[in-house]
């Protein structure tokens, strides 16, 4: 408990944001995910696994709605599988008029 007088400070921790490595994640899975580009990948780590949650968009040039989100599952947090189909999707009114 404080006293009227007495301050107090935070314990302070250093934490050390740098790149330690750099290895390539990979994704199996149907063609709307693996001939896309994919962007703002999620990972987090399951009880058993780690698990992605993804936005595909068409490639330059390409045509198709503007995005899709996946989700996908990993052993090992570099090769993920996905799941066969996107589980958030653009619907067809104004409100979805820039995608997922």
């Amino acid at each position: 408990m404080l006293r009227s007088q007495e301050r107090w400070e935070p314990d302070l921790v250093q934490i050390d944001f740098n790149v330690e490595k750099i290895e390539p994640v990979v994704v199996h899975g149907p063609d709307p995910i693996t001939q896309r580009d994919l962007m703002s990948p999620y990972v987090w780590k399951g009880p058993r696994d780690y698990r992605m949650m993804v936005r595909a968009v068409p490639r330059m040039g390409d045509e198709g709605d503007t995005g899709t989100i996946w989700y996908a599952t990993s052993d090992d947090g570099l090769t993920f599988t996905a799941i066969d189909r996107p589980v958030i999707t653009p619907g067809p009114g104004p409100e979805d008029a820039g995608g997922c």
